[in-house]
């Protein structure tokens, strides 16, 4: 059943591997992604997500970040921000040896980590999107 609400995983690939984990904790699965396939709900770019404020109530994304060029990074942030009540990134850093074998690699920018509560394990980055505002740390220039 879909008793935690929606769950969007952007730049889900065209197979969409989390769907069946993410359907097993309890969400309804959409996928985005930018490349069509039978098995993606919605092809758009991550930038740009044809959604209304606060539509779902988890975004996901699994090794998407690195794939967007580094000043498009915070973007991304900021839209999975917009569309989901809460968020959770998760992404291969420069210290990964992993991220030095695929040339289409980004770097991260350093600004992504402002964006969330950020940790680290093992090279793999991970980034945890909170509240309507943004997270803590992130510039508020409304006060």
């Amino acid at each position: 059943s879909s008793d935690r609400g929606k769950c969007l995983d952007v730049g889900s690939g065209r197979e969409c591997l989390w769907r069946d984990e993410i359907k097993r904790r309890g969400y309804e699965y959409i996928s985005l992604d930018a490349r069509p396939s039978d098995r993606v709900d919605i092809v758009a770019d991550a930038r740009s997500i044809p959604l209304p404020d606060k539509s779902v109530d988890l975004v996901f994304s699994n090794n998407l970040l690195e794939h967007i060029p580094t000043d498009e990074q915070v973007k991304v942030l900021r839209e999975a921000r917009r569309v989901g009540k809460k968020g959770v990134f998760i992404f291969t850093t420069e210290r990964h040896p992993c991220f030095w074998y695929d040339p289409a690699h980004y770097h991260l920018s350093p600004d992504v980590q402002k964006e969330g509560q950020y940790l680290e394990d093992g090279g793999n980055g991970v980034l945890m999107l909170e509240g309507v505002n943004g997270a803590k740390g992130v510039d508020d220039k409304s006060t």
